[in-house]
C-alpha cells in the first residue's frame, strides 16, 4: 500500500527531468528503506518504456545480481493486467531474452543487471544507474575505495553516447568519500539531498537546477511521519548512534556537533592566559605531509600543541602546499619559532613523510 510522502514526488519530479534532458548527472541521498530503488530502479524504466522502448538500461548496485528482486519487479510491472491493458500494444518484451539478469524489449531496448564492481565489458547504456553502491555491512577503507575505482575505470565509460547518456546514483550516506562525496568533488552533478530531519543552517535553503528545495520549516521536523514517527526514529538513532545516522539518516557523514571531536568542546583563548601559565605538561609538533606542492595536490599541515591538566592548545600552525624541500624547512622553521621546549616531533609515516623522517633523524 503507498504511503504518501512529498518526498516522493520530489524523487519522481527530478527523475522526469532527467528524461526531459533537465538534468544529466542525479545525486539523490535518501534514508533507507524510503521508497527510492522503487521509484528509480523499478519504475522508472517501465514509465519511460511506455514512449522510448528504444532506450537502454544498465543498473548496478552491491545487490544487483540475477535474480535480484528489482529486476523481478521491473518484469511483473509490465506484464501486469494494468499496464499491460493501458500500454501493452506500445512494445513487448523479447521472449528470448527475457531472464533473471537481462531483458530486452521488441524495440531493441533493454534492461541489464550488474553487481557493483562486476564486469560492463561490453555492455551499455542509454541510463546508467547506480542504486546502493555501497554495502554497509562492509564499509572498510579498501572496500570503500574499490567502489570507487570500479566507478571511475568502468561505470563511467558505460554511456553509449557520451553527450546524451545519463547517470543516476541514488544511495545513503556513510563516509565523506563514499561514492557520493567522490562524484560531488568530480563536480557535474545534481544533488537531491533529503535528510531524515530538517536541519535549519540559518543561509537560503539550497535549491536544485528544477528549482526544487526542501519544503520543511520546523527544526527537526520529520521527513515521512505517517510511516517513521518520532518514537521509531528515536529508536533507529539509539541503534545506530550519531556517527552513522548522520551519514544515512541525516545524508551528512559527521554530526552538525561533530563526530569524534564535538564542535563545543573547542574554545577559544587569549595570549594573555598563555603568558600565565609557567610551564606545560606537554609540547608536541605534529606533522601530516604530502608528495609535491602541485596545484591538486593536498596541504602539508603542521601544528604545535601544548598540554596544560585537561586542556589543549593550539600554539602555531604552517598550512601549505609544499615540495619536500620546503616541508623539511617548514618542520624547522615551525620548531624554531617556539618559546617552548617542543618534547617531541610527530610525522605521519605516508606520502613522503618517511623520507622526512629519515632525513630529520640525521
Amino acid at each position: 500500500m503507498l504511503v504518501p510522502g512529498w518526498h516522493i514526488d520530489a524523487i519522481c519530479e527530478h527523475v522526469e527531468a532527467v528524461t526531459r534532458g533537465q538534468i544529466k548527472n542525479l545525486l539523490i541521498t535518501v534514508p533507507p528503506r524510503h521508497g527510492k530503488s522503487t521509484i528509480v530502479s523499478v519504475m522508472w524504466p517501465c514509465w519511460e518504456w511506455i514512449e522510448h522502448p528504444e532506450r537502454r538500461w544498465l543498473l548496478a548496485g552491491y545487490a544487483e545480481k540475477p535474480g535480484h528482486p528489482r529486476q523481478r519487479q521491473s518484469r511483473r510491472l509490465i506484464s501486469s493486467n494494468w499496464y499491460q491493458l493501458n500500454w501493452g500494444g506500445n512494445y513487448e518484451l523479447s521472449e528470448d531474452v527475457n531472464n533473471r539478469h537481462r531483458m530486452e524489449t521488441s524495440h531493441g531496448g533493454h534492461r541489464i543487471a550488474l553487481g557493483t564492481g562486476g564486469s560492463a565489458t561490453g555492455e551499455g547504456g542509454d541510463r546508467l544507474i547506480l542504486d546502493d553502491p555501497h554495502n554497509l555491512a562492509d564499509t572498510s577503507d579498501v572496500v570503500r575505495r574499490g567502489v570507487l575505482d570500479w566507478y571511475d575505470q568502468v561505470w563511467s565509460t558505460r554511456g553509449n553516447d557520451p553527450k546524451t547518456a545519463t547517470k543516476v546514483i541514488i544511495m545513503q550516506r556513510f563516509h565523506t568519500e563514499d561514492l557520493a562525496g567522490h562524484v560531488l568533488g568530480q563536480g557535474g552533478w545534481e544533488h537531491l539531498s533529503i535528510p531524515e530531519q530538517y536541519e535549519s543552517s540559518g543561509a537560503e535553503k539550497p535549491k536544485t537546477v528544477i528549482g526544487w528545495s526542501d519544503p520543511r520549516t520546523t527544526e527537526g521536523e520529520l521527513l515521512w511521519p505517517a510511516r517513521y514517527g518520532s518514537e521509531e526514529i528515536e529508536r533507529v538513532r539509539r541503534t545506530l548512534g550519531s556517527m552513522a545516522y548522520a551519514g544515512q539518516f541525516q545524508q551528512r557523514p559527521v554530526p552538525a556537533s561533530g563526530g569524534v571531536w564535538k564542535q563545543p568542546w573547542f574554545r577559544f583563548y587569549r595570549r594573555s592566559e598563555l603568558a600565565a601559565i609557567a610551564k606545560f605538561d606537554l609540547v608536541v609538533a605534529s606533522w601530516d605531509c604530502t608528495f609535491k606542492d602541485a596545484k591538486a595536490s593536498d596541504y602539508v599541515c603542521g601544528q604545535q600543541w601544548a598540554v596544560r591538566k585537561a586542556n589543549f592548545y593550539l600554539l602555531d600552525q604552517i598550512h601549505a602546499k609544499l615540495d619536500f624541500p620546503a616541508t623539511l624547512a617548514a618542520i624547522r622553521r615551525l620548531s624554531s619559532r617556539s618559546k617552548h621546549l617542543i618534547h617531541a616531533v610527530l610525522v605521519e609515516d605516508k606520502a613522503n613523510g618517511s623520507a622526512v623522517i629519515s632525513v630529520l633523524r640525521r
